[in-house]
């Protein structure tokens, strides 16, 4: 039988759980590892780790990774998505919209 991984010892994990969770800056400090790996990341990974880095509220980081591979329009694109589902950013709602739980 095969033990289940340690999560405190898996940053990937714990980044998927915070992640889940919606807790966007923990899961960036849990991916810190990837950010700071000077390995080079494959497209897809970039992808991630920089829409993760938008939804924690680093701007920078993630737009700095989204430009790996996709060009400005596209990457105000992106973040105008991200920022259109996360609450912390401040929107006009209509008055009939509830706000949201977290």
């Amino acid at each position: 039988m095969k033990a289940a991984p340690d999560w405190q010892s898996a940053p990937v994990l714990r980044t998927q759980f915070y992640a889940t969770s919606g807790a966007w800056g923990r899961a960036l400090e849990s991916a810190r590892p990837a950010f700071d790996s000077r390995e080079p990341l494959d497209a897809a990974t970039t992808r991630v780790l920089g829409q993760l880095a938008l939804r924690a509220g680093d701007r920078e980081r993630g737009e700095a990774m989204l430009h790996h591979f996709m060009d400005e329009a596209e990457v105000a694109v992106e973040r105008r998505r991200i920022d259109s589902a996360m609450s912390w950013v401040d929107a006009e709602r209509p008055s009939d919209q509830p706000l949201p739980i977290f």
